[in-house]
Parts: structure tokens; sequence; C-alpha cells
């Protein structure tokens, strides 16, 4: 399992930086990614073979509405604006959720933020090197740094990573912060890095959802099947769910654990399986969730 990296307390803020690697700052976070200096390729390399289609994670899938909280999903969420500081040629952010599980709630929130590849090759590894929480007033609230986007499914030279995007495609980076700072967030300073010079290809194996249900004993039970040409191994913590609106903005994130949990588990091709949220801690209802698998295959 790759590193955790250790929480960073800061005055206002402690950021939870629990990471596994890819996408968010959370106890269940995306894939297993490694550091590009364990990829294999040497610095510089030119020969590069890219045979990457990507857009094959962040599935759609509509459902029954759940939980069923008392809370308006009006009142759990407020967007802000985000900055790439510098501008980045190649990415574009878009408006970033601060989002909290129920209105009682004044001890934290939840950070969504997307970004999309503006540029006509893929990139992977791409990172936030530096991010700013401001609040009122231009002051800084906070600052921490998030590994790798939740996006695309590719391997880079020979290792596999969670954190590609295509052109045009829209990948999403998570932060949990601890505290009383919901309303306090105004506006998010965003320094992102990506690796384009890397051998990149599409992964045999390939996850698709089918659908979601849930009740009060299971929690959320999402259904997928393997539906390319080899097994895959599915990490625990390592797949990621959004809740959406009717307008498709985040409202809520959160992990999803194997049947095996805390370990991992492989799906044959043509086979089934499903992830699962015991606990959803979201007192508010939605009836769309995007899902962000993380897998290798065999």
């Amino acid at each position: 399992m790759p590193p955790r990296l250790p929480a960073l307390l800061l005055p206002a803020l402690l950021f939870v930086a629990a990471l596994f690697g890819a996408a968010c700052n959370s106890p269940h976070n995306s894939g297993p990614v490694r550091p590009p200096a364990d990829d294999g390729a040497p610095p510089g390399d030119t020969d590069l073979v890219i045979d990457f289609t990507g857009n094959n994670n962040g599935v759609e899938l509509d459902g029954p509405s759940f939980p069923g909280g008392p809370d308006s999903p009006s009142a759990l969420h407020h967007t802000v604006p985000a900055a790439a500081v510098p501008d980045h040629p190649s990415f574009a952010l878009l408006e970033a959720t601060v989002a909290r599980p129920a209105v009682s709630n004044t001890s934290g929130a939840y950070v969504i933020l997307p970004v999309q590849n503006i540029d006509s090759r893929p990139y992977c590894e791409v990172t936030v090197d530096t991010l700013v929480y401001r609040g009122l007033g231009d002051s800084a609230l906070g600052t921490t740094t998030l590994r790798g986007v939740a996006g695309s499914v590719g391997r880079v030279n020979t290792l596999t990573t969670n954190t590609c995007l295509a052109p045009g495609e829209i990948g999403y980076f998570c932060d949990v912060l601890l505290g009383d700072v919901y309303d306090s967030i105004a506006r998010l300073d965003v320094t992102l890095a990506a690796s384009p010079d890397r051998a990149l290809h599409d992964l045999a194996a390939h996850l698709a959802p089918v659908s979601y249900t849930y009740d009060a004993m299971n929690g959320l039970v999402v259904s997928l099947t393997n539906d390319g040409s080899a097994p895959a191994t599915v990490y625990d913590g390592g797949s990621l769910y959004l809740m959406l609106d009717a307008d498709r903005a985040p409202l809520w994130f959160h992990g999803l654990q194997t049947p095996t949990s805390p370990y991992s588990a492989t799906i044959a091709v043509d086979g089934a399986m499903t992830l699962r949220d015991p606990d959803v801690a979201y007192h508010g209802t939605a009836a769309r969730l995007l899902l962000l698998f993380a897998y290798e295959d065999e």
C-alpha cells in the first residue's frame, strides 16, 4: 500500500493528509500510485509511446435517492473560486465545492476541486504542489499539498496510476479539513504540476459500475464488472464516489471498501464484485453518483 503522509497541523486548520497516493486527502482515497522516480523511466526520455485513450473512469450512475437525511443539500455545500497560481497552460480549474456532512457539523469541511485537461495530449501524475486556502480579506487560512488527481487509470511505463487526464477530461482533487472552517474558506490558490514525459498506456483490465443500492444496514453498495481483457486487483479504500446534484455539481465524497477490507480483491474478466461505504455520513439526499475506481491489471 502506498505510504501515508503525516498530518500537517496549522493554527487554524488541521489538514488530514492520510493519502493513498492519489486524489483525495481522506481516510479512504484513490488508489495505487508510486512516486515518479520509481517508474523506471530515465530522466528526459524522449523515446515515448503514448497509446492511452483515457476517459475510462468517472462514470455516473443514477439510482435511488439516499441516504435521505434531514438536511437540505443546499445547506450542506457552497462553491468558491479556484485560481491556478501561476496559470498553467495545460489545465483549467473549475469552481471548488466546500461541503459538510450535516448542518450541525461545525468541526470540519470536505473540499472537492475539479480540474480539466485543456491540452491536446494526456497527462499523468497530475498533482497540486501547493494549495493555499484563503479567507475573507485574502487572509491565508492554511497551506497543503495534494498528491494526485482522481482521474483515469493508465500505465506509466511499468506502473499503474489513477491520476491521468486525457484531453478534455475532468478529474477531482479532494481534501478533508478539521476545525470550524466551513464558512471561512473564500478562495483557493493552486499551484499545479504534471508529468508529460512518460510512456503511457491503457490497461487491459477495465472496471465499469453497474448499479448501486443503499439501506441503513449495509450502507452504500456499488456493483461493478470487469469488462476488460485481464483480471483487475482493487484496493481497499482506493476507490471513490462523489455525490452529485441534478446539475452534476459535486455535493460530497467518500471512499469505497472492498469486500475483504482492509485488504484487496481481484475481479476476473467478465466477473462481478461490490464495493461499499458502510457508514454514509452525509445528512442530505442525492440520486446520482460519480464513481472513480483505483485498480491494477494482473
